[in-house]
């Protein structure tokens, strides 16, 4: 029994100096260390030939019971995660007093004046005891192992009614063999019964109750751990799945918002009822067009459009159809680039296909009112006016169903800038086309004007 309650001992306390959380594998080891120095004391007792040396055997167990209690004690309030009550600071001390007296008066623990002999005869073995009668100290510690193993047992059973605690009824059965053995062997040392100390026997019980209790509670917390991470891998599933389905809403509501911006720039930037740009975004076009043609030394056009008698228009058919005429000019502005490819020509031609007036590249604005702009880059003064009169062969060329008699018509000017005059900023050239514009207006409009950019105005 001293080898099982060392073994016991020494396998728990490594175990706790590998792990040192586990506090109730420090108490553990501590108990079966306080056995295996009771066992060890009743060795030597048993061994004795006279009271006067089998009474410091005694006196080592009195040590050894004081020694139990304190473990025991941390070790059930650890087990069942309970809190250290008042009553418990007093068991404690006391155990403290206990100790601290039976070193000042070890006289006080056995009595050698009345000495107890005991022969004993069981299973035709014949043993005899040589003790010394109890003392104070040792009938108190009698009284208060029965009263805290009575207070752990309460403690105990609590729990495991409580709380449902099953890995606790090893340990509740353990301690009532114990309680029951320590019962009987006070009453052996009295006299009252006839019979071997069996304490010791119970003590390796309460061990390997104690021990499957403690198991048993490693496996529940094992299985605890193993359900919370089972659960835990779940809501990170969950949660991951969330983020993933958030972010892909965050995704699309950027993309929705992206889009919805750039329809608000769209809108912010073109007129209404043309989709021309308007003339904001037109001078700010022109402006990086200008700049980009003054840093690669390319020629660069702009082109002023006014509908003619526009105003005699409205005021004789109405704005209704005054709006109409804008707008068809401003589909002629806007008609699909040209193409330049063989191919793709003879394509057109085969299918009449219109050729359209301005390139792909090219800028259209409604400058305001009935008055349109156009920016033409890599146009010298010959490819500009082909366009503008193709432009103005097109818009001549509109017919309205309900009005087929009226002849709609415009009025063109433009400006090339060359390098050849290097003005300071693009608002010269829309100066110089409105120039021409009117040149074109006084010669009798219905009619096309393209000037050279000068140093006039500069």
């Amino acid at each position: 029994m001293f080898g099982i309650s060392l073994y016991a001992g020494i396998f728990h306390l490594l175990f706790f100096l590998n792990k040192k959380e586990n506090r109730e594998n420090l108490y553990f080891a501590l108990i079966c260390f306080a056995i295996a120095f009771y066992d060890a004391m009743c060795f030597g007792l048993y061994n004795a030939h006279s009271v006067t040396s089998g009474i410091g055997w005694q006196r080592g167990q009195y040590f050894a019971f004081c020694c139990l209690a304190v473990p025991i004690l941390y070790f059930v309030f650890a087990l069942t995660e309970k809190k250290k009550t008042w009553l418990f600071k007093i068991l404690v001390s006391f155990i403290y007093f206990l100790v601290a007296a039976g070193l000042l008066f070890p006289s006080r623990i056995w009595d050698l004046q009345t000495p107890n002999i005991k022969n004993i005869e069981i299973f035709n073995l014949h043993i005899t005891y040589f003790e010394a009668g109890s003392a104070l100290l040792m009938n108190l510690a009698f009284v208060f192992i029965i009263a805290a193993t009575i207070y752990v047992f309460y403690i105990l059973l609590a729990s495991y009614l409580r709380r449902k605690r099953k890995d606790l009824l090893p340990l509740l059965i353990g301690l009532v063999v114990y309680l029951i053995s320590a019962f009987l062997d006070v009453l052996i040392t009295n006299d009252m019964i006839h019979f071997i100390y069996i304490s010791e026997y119970s003590f390796i019980i309460l061990i390997f109750m104690m021990d499957f209790s403690f198991q048993k509670r490693f496996v529940r917390l094992f299985h605890e751990v193993e359900a919370m991470n089972v659960e835990l891998e779940d809501r990170v599933k969950a949660r991951t799945d969330e983020i993933n389905k958030l972010l892909t809403e965050l995704s699309l509501a950027n993309e929705e918002m992206e889009e919805k911006n750039i329809a608000l720039q769209e809108l912010s930037e073109h007129d209404s009822l043309t989709k021309l740009l308007n003339h904001a975004a037109f001078h700010g076009r022109l402006a990086e067009v200008f700049n980009a043609a003054k840093r690669q030394h390319f020629p660069l056009a702009v082109l002023m459009i006014d509908i003619d008698h526009f105003k005699e228009i409205n005021d004789q058919y109405g704005h209704p159809l005054g709006d109409r005429i804008i707008i068809k000019v401003a589909e002629v502005l806007l008609g699909s680039s040209r193409n330049y490819d063989v191919k793709a020509r003879y394509s057109e031609e085969k299918k009449k296909v219109p050729p359209a007036s301005i390139r792909k590249y090219d800028v259209a604005g409604r400058y305001g009112g009935d008055e349109f702009s156009v920016l033409l880059p890599y146009c010298g003064e010959n490819e500009t006016k082909i366009i503008a009169e193709r432009i103005h062969k097109h818009i001549n060329g509109i017919v309205l169903e309900d009005t087929p008699n009226l002849q709609i018509s415009v009025s063109m000017g433009g400006v090339v800038f060359d390098q050849k005059v290097m003005p300071d900023n693009e608002g010269i050239l829309i100066q110089q086309a409105d120039q021409a514009l009117y040149q074109a207006k006084k010669g009798g409009r219905n009619q096309v004007v393209i000037n050279r950019l000068t140093g006039k105005g500069l």
